[in-house]
């Protein structure tokens, strides 16, 4: 998710991993983002974005159960398995991923077998798509 003005605010207070947060965040682009949403828990890591982005921060929230929402500056488009690890996230860790995405995932998700199941979800209709 990105929200500029939250990973600000917790790198300005120097926030690191193990820190509780309580952060509403999101619901800054238009009407298709949504309302913001609170996200209580916990920073579980803090890692840098990719070469073509070096030297952003992207901050780990692990909140609920075994949930973790990965939060960045800006937009990103997460197109393959590999952003995750990347990042430093164990894949082996979960068995669902939401990526908010158009059509750039499914090559690495999709096309290359990695997701057994993919469910498209829109502001004005619902659907699934078994992969493969």
């Amino acid at each position: 998710m990105a929200d500029a003005k939250v990973v600000s605010s917790l790198m300005a207070n120097g926030a690191k991993v193990g820190d509780a947060v309580d952060v509403s965040l999101g619901g800054l682009v238009d009407e298709s983002a949504g309302s913001p949403v609170r996200i209580q828990g916990q920073i579980v890591g803090i890692s840098q974005a990719s070469q073509r982005v070096k030297g952003h921060a992207w901050f780990h929230i692990g909140f609920s159960d075994g949930n973790v929402l990965i939060v960045s500056p800006y937009l990103a488009q997460i197109m393959e398995p590999s952003t995750f690890t990347g990042l430093g996230i164990d894949l082996t860790d979960f068995d669902v991923f939401a990526i908010k995405s158009r059509v750039h995932f499914r090559r690495g998700f999709d096309d290359s077998g990695f997701a057994k199941t993919i469910l498209l979800w829109s502001l004005t209709s619902r659907s699934s798509a078994p992969s493969g």
